[in-house]
């Protein structure tokens, strides 16, 4: 018999670190918990969302005791007793691993992480234009920082590599920067977390590019405001709250301000027909820059989910050199509604 998935819930900090909670706001954060892996479980057997979670679906969870310390509890997931009871398109995929790469969508990088990133990125090119006034030569280095900060999309390798050279007290770079070693570690530390989920999941990442991009948008929408609840006992018992599989290390690390920015960004559930003008478009990380021309939305991030990266390459670079052009995209949008982003579905021909 397969053993069972241990997923573990941890708060930190306050009164969390001496093994107490406000009881009220654990106990909704332990009910949108089992909510949070039931939802994504089921997903995983039936290949749909479920609108309610009651008897006819319902997953046996069991939960270890608390420990001392920080607060850690333990949730354990039966694993489904026959391959017949995943759904065809999810078979392969592990519970932890769907939880991971449901988790990476949605809490995403911090918007000041970002910006912290792309801050180094400027320095970093403007360090290189110095020394290739030396040598008259472009560095590919120069070009990589150069296309990074025109197009204002950082990728996470170039984060790390500029983060933890930015901690090196002996760098330039720690010398010409502005930010404080708390604030480049904490940003260090998201991007680290954002790589780890990759890498965890890349074994499946064929598979979980053939979930349907409509049915992994109603899973997202209805995860985020689970880890919203989750999150409750951050605004009294605790500072940090993280998510982990077993004895790997966390899935994901929340503090308030990461919880507030997952229900900060809400995604369309319907797509629309747009004018857009795209004007860069990263293809490793597929990110881009582009305008809405027709509704007046102008130097947003458009991504393209992995599934459809191949087959929209072309039709976007083709897209670039154009003046405008028409495309399907669910936005994304803020608390008050305003469009943040844009998910690229289609380029259409003019």
């Amino acid at each position: 018999m397969a053993e069972p998935t241990t997923l573990k819930l941890i708060y930190d900090g306050g009164l969390a670190s001496e093994g107490s909670l406000h009881f009220y706001e654990f106990s909704r954060a332990s009910y949108a918990f089992a909510r949070l892996v039931s939802t994504v479980e089921i997903f995983r057997r039936s290949g749909h969302v479920p609108q309610k979670i009651g008897s006819k679906n319902y997953v046996d969870l069991v939960i270890k005791a608390p420990e001392k310390g920080s607060f850690p509890l333990d949730i354990i997931v039966p694993i489904a007793a026959e391959a017949a009871n995943i759904a065809a398109q999810l078979k392969g995929i592990p519970l932890d691993v769907l939880l991971k790469y449901v988790i990476h969508i949605i809490k995403g990088i911090l918007p000041k992480s970002d910006k912290l990133a792309l801050e180094l990125a400027k320095v970093s090119l403007d360090m290189e234009k110095e020394r290739t006034k030396q040598t008259k030569e472009e560095t590919k280095r120069h070009k990589i920082l150069k296309d990074v900060v025109e197009s204002g999309n950082m990728t996470t390798n170039l984060a790390l590599e500029l983060l933890k050279e930015s901690l090196d007290k002996k760098s330039e770079l720690f010398n010409r920067q502005k930010n404080t070693v708390s604030e480049l570690t904490d940003a260090k530390n998201e991007f680290e977390e954002s790589a780890r989920r990759e890498a965890d999941f890349s074994e499946v990442r064929q598979k979980l590019e053939q979930i349907d991009n409509s049915k992994l948008v109603q899973l997202t929408t209805k995860v985020r405001p689970q880890v919203e609840e989750i999150g409750l006992p951050l605004r009294r018992s605790a500072t940090i709250m993280s998510l982990q599989v077993g004895r790997e290390r966390p899935i994901a690390t929340f503090d308030s301000e990461a919880i507030q920015n997952i229900n900060d960004r809400v995604i369309d559930e319907i797509e629309a027909v747009h004018e857009l003008r795209m004007f860069a478009y990263d293809r490793d990380a597929g990110y881009g820059k582009c305008d809405v021309t027709d509704i007046g939305v102008y130097r947003i991030t458009f991504s393209v989910p992995v599934d459809m990266r191949g087959r929209l390459r072309k039709k976007i670079l083709e897209a670039i050199d154009k003046d405008a052009t028409t495309a399907t995209v669910r936005f994304v949008r803020n608390r008050d509604k305003t469009i943040t982003s844009a998910i690229l579905i289609d380029v259409r021909d003019r």
